[in-house]
């Protein structure tokens, strides 16, 4: 409990400095997150925007499990809307982590989705790459 403090409406019923796309988009990567969490052969998952050469920000979702699951993407879509299915999914070994422990993002905007330990899932129509 905070005592002696005192918050104006205006202030609470805002969130200061918080850009209203920013948090959109935070909180797709948090559907998305949790939704590859849901897989049962998923461990551990992060999803990212990145931007792409046209400019474009494209989801991208990581995830680890035993091996790459060939059918994430049709799972993906059955409980996500989708224009929320990643672009691309990779297959890692791991998640980088930072020293507290939490999945180092900076680390993961540097990863080649294109290198050997990755498995990527193409989308499987026209339909939804432009969605993606």
């Amino acid at each position: 409990m905070i005592r002696g403090a005192r918050l104006r409406p205006a202030v609470s019923e805002q969130r200061v400095g918080l850009d209203p796309e920013q948090a959109l988009l935070d909180l797709n990567l948090l559907l998305v997150f949790e939704a590859m969490l849901l897989h049962q052969n998923v461990t551990a998952a992060a999803a990212l925007g990145r931007v792409d050469a046209t400019g474009a920000v494209a989801l991208v979702g990581f995830y680890v499990a035993a091996g790459a699951i060939d059918d994430l993407r049709s799972w993906l879509a059955g409980r996500v809307p989708a224009h929320l299915v990643p672009a691309t999914l990779v297959w890692r070994e791991s998640l980088p982590l930072t020293p507290n422990g939490k999945v180092d993002r900076a680390a993961l905007q540097t990863v080649n989705v294109a290198g050997d330990r990755t498995h990527l899932t193409p989308a499987a129509s026209p339909t939804e790459y432009a969605l993606a």
